[in-house]
């Protein structure tokens, strides 16, 4: 991830923005003060460090997760079968995929 720093103004505090790039797909998780703040959409964007912090970005793209699980079966024989979940984060549930799912891409 990279970051660009800009001094806000030349007699100002130590305040600097720094700007990042979002791509398509995703959306910018960001964070003040160690607490939720907003999002940020694809394209250019910018938070005012140290305070704001990029922490992650989340993916809207179809994402597949192969889970590998054993079971016996009802005549006691014990198999190993690859599960393939697929998943997709909407749009509008954003807010609620943040509250119960470590989904960060950093």
């Amino acid at each position: 991830m990279r970051l660009l720093l800009f001094p806000l103004h030349p007699t100002s505090p130590p305040t600097q923005q720094c700007l990042f790039t979002i791509s398509t797909a995703e959306v910018g998780v960001i964070e003040a003060f160690g607490k939720y703040n907003r999002l940020s959409q694809p394209g250019l964007g910018f938070v005012c460090c140290p305070y704001e912090q990029l922490v992650g970005r989340l993916s809207f793209r179809v994402q597949q997760l192969d889970v590998r699980v054993e079971t016996k079966t009802s005549d006691n024989v014990f198999i190993t079968a690859v599960v393939s979940v697929q998943y997709q984060i909407l749009r509008e549930k954003v807010r609620r995929a943040l509250m119960h799912f470590d989904l960060f891409v950093v």
